[in-house]
């Protein structure tokens, strides 16, 4: 999934395969991705892996961007588990924001764990493609389909 704006912000994401590839029966851990973002911000350039998303989460991502432009939009933030991103749309939902935390950010934030880092990229929606953003993120799934499916009580 790649977003880019004309200002030179990029976003993109990779799924790299399951973290726990041998587990086939829990419906956490069977479903924990491994992902690499890479990331253009005004401050610099970063790449960064980490078992961050579920195979659920990245399905929802792809939900909640496909339906960005309806006026029922359920919510403005897709949050995850992990809070390693997190993604957000601006009250006129004219910007989206990708937020990065913890194993996310770039090496050249000082201290990662100090709870006062805020870091994140602005996009102008009208420059994304973000149907395509949610099927590159459908395509990627397909390689690494739900596990154990969970109990939706």
């Amino acid at each position: 999934m790649k977003l880019q704006s004309s200002n030179g912000n990029s976003f993109d994401l990779r799924i790299l395969g399951y973290q726990f590839p041998q587990i086939h029966d829990e419906p956490y851990d069977a479903n924990w991705l491994f992902i690499e973002i890479a990331a253009t911000h005004p401050n610099g350039s970063w790449r960064a892996q980490d078992a961050s998303l579920l195979t659920f989460e990245v399905s929802a991502l792809s939900e909640w961007l496909r339906r960005y432009d309806q006026t029922d939009h359920p919510n403005q933030c897709c949050e995850f588990i992990e809070p390693n991103l997190k993604f957000r749309l601006s009250d006129d939902r004219a910007t989206l924001s990708v937020y990065f935390d913890l194993e996310l950010l770039p090496d050249w934030i000082p201290d990662k764990y100090d709870r006062e880092t805020e870091l994140f990229i602005e996009f102008p929606v009208a420059e994304l493609n973000l149907q395509s953003a949610a099927d590159d993120l459908d395509k990627q799934l397909l390689q690494f389909p739900e596990r154990a499916l969970r109990n939706q009580n």
